[in-house]
């Protein structure tokens, strides 16, 4: 076992050994009358005892604090898992002996282009590929695990050419690719990626040394998605024959939970008979439904969106 901090108040000088039954005296030092002293060790387990010599025959007390008993070892509960880009796992793992502490563990990731962990041993998905997670007790024993990250979400519109990150360490590898829709989007031998003019969601998988690693793509039509918001506009101007648009733009609204959005840069004639130049944003869920809309303050910042639920 390994035992941690004793601290020793001596009146006197003192003499504080720590010997083995089997292995002789361990360590030895002199704490000073009135100062306070802290020895940290690593022992295997065994018996122990501890002698202390005053340095002389008045009295004198002393006290022993905070002694641990600190895990020689540890055992993590998965040697091997997965993780999406962008989640977190917190490690966890068992003592021996049983009930004792880790301590301070020294976690380190292998290869931080693909995961990352904390002091507290929590691991970070960042890009596909594999990293082995190592972690480093204070008397020097080790533990690893390996972690997969093998799959991750990308939003990406109709009839383009999304280009995927590749899978990291792969780049003199075989990778074989293929499409759990055909409807929805193909992908070549080389990973070239096509979406359809349609809305849905496609698993492109990219398979490395038996690895499945799976990019899950969100395909939107926001073409479809803009013919819908300019009608909803006409809907409610005053006069809707005066529409002039001037341009139409697109993406996702981190501010209503990255749902597909589009902005539409309008002109149309007041009650007055004058030109009113504005921004309107209309959102849409993941059924691809309008569900609201809104007038930009400021176009440069999505924070100031008013939202208005679509009268249905």
């Amino acid at each position: 076992m390994s035992v941690l901090g004793k601290k020793v108040y001596g009146w006197e000088d003192v003499d504080f050994d720590l010997w083995g039954y089997d292995d002789g005296k361990i360590f030895s030092y002199t704490i000073e009358p009135g100062k306070s002293k802290t020895k940290k060790l690593h022992l295997a387990a065994g018996g122990y005892y501890f002698q202390i010599t005053p340095s002389d025959d008045l009295d004198y007390k002393f006290t022993i604090e905070d002694i641990s008993v600190y895990a020689t070892a540890i055992k993590l509960k998965e040697e091997k898992f997965s993780l999406a880009v962008g989640d977190y796992k917190i490690l966890k793992y068992t003592t021996t002996p049983s009930g004792t502490c880790a301590g301070n563990i020294k976690w380190s990731s292998d290869n931080k282009k693909v995961a990352t962990v904390s002091e507290t041993g929590e691991v970070k998905g960042i890009a596909l590929g594999q990293a082995t997670i190592t972690g480093e007790l204070e008397g020097g024993n080790k533990v690893k695990c390996k972690v997969t990250v093998n799959s991750m979400l990308v939003h990406t519109s109709a009839n383009s050419n999304p280009k995927l990150n590749a899978v990291v360490g792969t780049e003199n590898k075989n990778v074989s690719w293929s499409s759990s829709d055909k409807a929805i989007a193909t992908v070549t031998s080389a990973g070239k990626v096509t979406t359809k003019d349609i809305n849905g969601e496609v698993k492109i998988v990219a398979t490395v040394d038996n690895v499945k690693y799976t990019y899950q793509l969100l395909v939107t039509n926001y073409y479809t998605l803009a013919q819908e918001g300019i009608t909803y506009l006409k809907s409610i101007l005053k006069k809707p024959k005066s529409l002039q648009i001037h341009s139409i733009t697109y993406g996702r609204c981190k501010e209503y939970g990255n749902n597909p959005t589009i902005v539409i840069d309008y002109s149309a004639q007041n009650s007055f008979g004058g030109m009113n130049r504005e921004y309107f944003f209309f959102l849409f869920n993941d059924k691809m439904e309008l569900f609201g809309y809104g007038e930009y303050k400021d176009i440069t910042n999505a924070k100031t969106l008013d939202l208005k639920k679509v009268k249905k």
